[in-house]
């Protein structure tokens, strides 16, 4: 199915009385980069911002290629990490290793798996895919941009 497919029928739908009206697509790029998530979900148009007589879709578009810039600031406050905790924390969420984030803060392997036991302490964390989900889930990466 195509996307302006799922696009016409989810809008579409959007005007009925279903409750689960969305769809979804992979969107392959000519690069060879990983596809595009793409999430399409009718939008209720009785607020009197919208045209009650046409349909309304939103789109909700996914880069696995982008990174989360995390304010480490942000992460401080919120997980009580020091800084160099936060720094760690923000380079595991780039998916870095931590062979490759030790290279990156100039510090030893040893130094950054302390950080890391320290991190997942104060996070209530035991692993790094726990972290990583965290660190997403919250509000951390949230930007005013």
């Amino acid at each position: 199915m195509k996307l302006k497919d799922i696009i016409w029928r989810t809008g579409r739908a959007g005007k009925g009385k279903k409750k689960d009206d969305t769809g979804a697509i992979s969107l392959e790029r000519p690069s060879g980069e990983r596809p595009l998530s793409v999430v399409v979900t009718s939008l209720r148009t009785e607020s009197h911002y919208f045209d009650k007589d046409r349909p309304a879709a939103l789109i909700f578009v996914g880069d696995p290629e982008t990174h989360p810039d995390f304010d480490e600031d942000r992460l401080s406050k919120l997980y009580g990490l020091t800084r160099a905790e936060a720094r760690l924390a923000a380079l595991l969420a780039q998916d870095l290793s931590l062979a490759d984030a030790a290279d990156e803060l100039s510090v030893s392997q040893h130094t950054v798996r302390t950080h890391v036991k320290r991190i997942f302490s104060k996070t209530t964390t035991e692993r790094q895919s726990g972290l990583i989900r965290l660190l997403l889930s919250g509000p951390a990466p949230v930007s005013p941009d």
